[in-house]
């Protein structure tokens, strides 16, 4: 089973020590959004295995990861670049 719960509010920039949500999707896009995205994943998927929590409500998750792996997805914009360790060797630049 999928379990999509949305999370727009996690989108927020440090002042000083308190998170500020002025970059978080507006409650109506981030509805239509997320909307599109679990037809999305029930047309890609089984859609009674699909489930999902209540938008914008207040919800506790537990989950209990009985399985060999844990998948956390991210955009690629967000992850950071791989940088060269010192001790891999340089590759020269191929010769014409």
């Amino acid at each position: 089973e999928v379990l999509l719960v949305s999370q727009f509010t996690l989108c927020h920039v440090l002042k000083g020590n308190k998170p500020d949500f002025h970059n978080a999707m507006g409650p109506e896009p981030a509805a239509q959004m997320f909307d599109a995205f679990v037809e999305l994943m029930r047309a890609q998927y089984k859609p009674d295995k699909v489930k999902t929590g209540a938008f914008g409500q207040y919800m506790k998750v537990d989950i209990t990861n009985d399985g060999p792996v844990t998948l956390v997805l991210d955009s690629p914009s967000k992850q950071p670049k791989p940088s060269p360790s010192p001790s891999s060797p340089q590759q020269s630049p191929p010769q014409k």
